[in-house]
C-alpha cells in the first residue's frame, strides 16, 4: 500500500501543468485591419484597438454594428475586443468582441510555435471562428 502511495505521489509531481504563454503586447489583426494592445486589467489580460489599419476606402470608424444602438457611434479606437481573459492551463479563456460583426463571444487565445496569437471564438458553441494574429514590430 506504501508503494501505491508513493507512485502516486510521484506522478503528481512529474506531469505539470503547462503554463499559458504571454500575450501581452501590440497584435496586428487579420487581414491587417487592427492594431490590438493586449494588457493587464486587474487579475486579467484585456485588449483595445489602438488603431485601425484598414486602407478600404469609407470604413467605419465607429461601432455601426454594436446590438446596442446608444454605442453605434463609439469610436473603434479605444474599443475593447478581448475581455477578462484568465490564464487556464496552456491557454487564456474570456470573451471577445467583433466590430465587424456586432457578437460577443467565448473565445481563447494561445502563442502558436512562430509566436503568432491563435484567436479562437464561438457563439453558440457551434458558429466558431480562428484567426491569426501577428505581433506589430
Amino acid at each position: 500500500m506504501r508503494f501505491v502511495f508513493a507512485a502516486l505521489l510521484l506522478l503528481s509531481f512529474a506531469a505539470p501543468t503547462q503554463a499559458a504563454s504571454p500575450i501581452i503586447g501590440h497584435w496586428i489583426t487579420k487581414d491587417t485591419k487592427a492594431l490590438v494592445e493586449i494588457a493587464p486589467c486587474g487579475k486579467a489580460m484585456c485588449g483595445h484597438i489602438v488603431r485601425v489599419l484598414s486602407g478600404v476606402k469609407n470604413a467605419p470608424t465607429t461601432d455601426t454594428r454594436n446590438p446596442d444602438h446608444s454605442q453605434r457611434q463609439r469610436p473603434l479606437v479605444g474599443l475593447p475586443v478581448i475581455i477578462d481573459f484568465v490564464e487556464r492551463g496552456d491557454k487564456w479563456q474570456g470573451k471577445l468582441y467583433s466590430p465587424e460583426d456586432g457578437l460577443f463571444v467565448k473565445g481563447t487565445l494561445s502563442r502558436n510555435a512562430d509566436g503568432t496569437l491563435a484567436v479562437h471564438g464561438c457563439a453558440f458553441i457551434l458558429i466558431c471562428r480562428d484567426q491569426t494574429w501577428h505581433r506589430a514590430p
